[in-house]
């Protein structure tokens, strides 16, 4: 594969709708290929180049067609994304809010350790009393969760979650984190757009469980 190939494929990962119009023969190919050149994509003399290797470009786009295997969806709002550094006192900070969290009563407490911090998913109000105690990077407010549970099976299955956040590009939803245990998809986006996302999910659904 060309370098050039190479950064358009680069390219298209960042713009699916660009994939998807090109693939439903939407986009003129020259067109394209003076846009790429605008966007640094190629040098100009590279332009009929650039050409052939658009029409030798096999466009898969989404396919409208294919549907996820079936999943149960569910939301909840009231979410806060916390960014705290990876500390000590971070961490004793957060057991003492998740021993604080009552899973029966249908709260939220979730944590990943990265390499250089850690993210904290919870509810408003605990997000509130914990920033009161401790330091966070940053703190992300108005946020709905959005569950996919999926069968054991999805496990296996290949593009989920580029599908689910692709078709969400698509719409103009932003997703402000992902987080999986599989074989549940978890996604966080602003309340703003909690419907949007909603509607655009429940059309990746087979036909008949919609």
């Amino acid at each position: 594969m060309s370098q050039l190939e190479q950064d358009f494929r680069r390219y298209l990962a960042l713009r699916p709708d660009v994939e998807r119009c090109s693939a439903e023969g939407l986009i003129n190919r020259r067109a394209l290929a003076r846009h790429l050149v605008k966007q640094g994509i190629s040098k100009p003399k590279q332009l009929e180049a650039l050409i052939g290797m658009l029409r030798r470009h096999k466009f898969s786009g989404v396919d409208g067609s294919a549907h996820l295997p079936t999943f149960r969806i569910a939301m909840k709002d009231g979410i806060a994304l916390m960014d705290l550094p990876r500390d000590n006192a971070s961490m004793k900070a957060l057991q003492e809010a998740m021993r604080a969290t009552d899973y029966d009563k249908g709260h939220t407490f979730k944590m990943v350790t990265g390499t250089a911090g850690i993210k904290a998913v919870m509810d408003t109000d605990a997000a509130k009393a914990l920033s009161r105690n401790i330091k966070t990077a940053a703190t992300t407010w108005g946020i709905t969760e959005i569950s996919m549970l999926f069968a054991v099976e999805a496990r296996n299955t290949k593009g989920i979650v580029s599908t689910v956040a692709t078709e969400l590009a698509l719409h103009g939803i932003v997703v402000q984190e992902i987080l999986t245990a599989s074989p549940e998809l978890l996604l966080y986006v602003r309340d703003s757009d909690a419907l949007s996302a909603l509607g655009v999910l429940r059309t990746l659904l087979p036909p008949a469980t919609r």
